[in-house]
């Protein structure tokens, strides 16, 4: 977790943390608001979209840590080039890219595979839905009643940051070029944000 075996963790605190039940989406500026999905509020559905999140007057720290729990909707193609590729999931933290990576939401056959980059930044060959907490949820839209089109993940990430504020975003650069309504065919949502303030020596 840390970059030295020397290192040790002294404290962490919670800074944010969002499940949406509230509706409250103070701090974030989203092109999408929150909407319901398999029975709980989530944020998106986001296509080539995406949220900000400022938090400020941090304690003193010299590191933090982002939890985000992602959802990936329908029919994402990973690293497949073309008309409907590469799908690219992005995170930065004050304006640097920290995750870059693809997601595919499709099924492995014998002569033909989709590849994805997660749980590795691209570009990286590992079969649809690896490192996924789940795989058989419910897609979206006229996909609602077909378990296994969405697919659940947690994206954590530790990294050295020491100022008072913080820059979060995340958003997507996705192709589908054949379909006539993008969102209905891929789209992502976030169903909870935690962001901690650690201390490490």
């Amino acid at each position: 977790m840390f970059s030295s075996c020397q290192e040790r963790l002294l404290d962490e605190m919670v800074v944010y943390s969002n499940d949406f039940s509230s509706l409250d989406l103070t701090s974030i500026n989203s092109d999408q608001g929150l909407v319901s999905y398999n029975g709980r509020n989530v944020l998106g559905f986001f296509n080539n979209e995406g949220f900000t999140l400022t938090l400020n007057e941090l304690p003193p720290h010299n590191m933090v840590k982002i939890n985000v729990e992602l959802y990936i909707h329908n029919f994402w193609n990973g690293n497949s080039p073309g008309v409907e590729g590469p799908d690219i999931w992005k995170m930065e933290v004050d304006e640097e890219i920290i995750v870059n990576t693809t997601f595919a939401n499709t099924t492995c056959a014998s002569t033909y595979c989709q590849y994805q980059s997660f749980p590795e930044n691209t570009i990286r060959n590992f079969p649809p839905k690896t490192g996924a907490d789940k795989i058989d949820l419910p897609g979206l839209f006229d996909q609602a009643n077909n378990n296994g089109l969405t697919s659940k993940y947690t994206i954590t990430k530790i990294i050295n940051h020491g100022d008072k504020s913080i820059l979060l975003k995340c958003y997507d650069e996705l192709r589908q070029e054949n379909v006539p309504v993008p969102r209905e065919d891929e789209s992502w949502s976030v169903g909870e944000i935690i962001v901690s303030v650690l201390n490490v020596r």
